[in-house]
């Protein structure tokens, strides 16, 4: 069974959407969309160069790339499913969820 839902008391898997408060680490990083079909983007405020890696919980990186303050992530041809978003910046490190839909 799952657990009940602290705000409406109904019973929930334990799986969460990806939300904003799903992310960690470096607070000059933005990734969005959480959810997607084409693209997404990763925006470094302080306009920093970075290091980017997307990967899918069971498996190898299915993107990687580097760029300065932004770059545009192309998941066309990635399978849907949840992937992990990990960016490397002299500023930090910042993990993110992702929905390939």
């Amino acid at each position: 069974t799952g657990d009940a839902c602290p705000l409406i008391g109904e019973q929930y898997s334990g799986i969460s959407r990806p939300e904003a408060s799903d992310t960690s680490g470096d607070t000059q990083v933005d990734v969005y969309p959480h959810m997607a079909k084409r693209d997404i983007t990763i925006t470094h405020h302080a306009g920093q160069p970075f290091s980017y890696q997307l990967v899918n919980l069971g498996g190898p990186p299915v993107a990687t790339g580097q760029a300065t303050g932004q770059a545009t992530v192309d998941l066309y041809t990635i399978p849907p499913g949840m992937y992990i978003v990990t960016v490397r910046s002299a500023t930090g490190i910042h993990t993110d969820k992702v929905i390939k839909y």
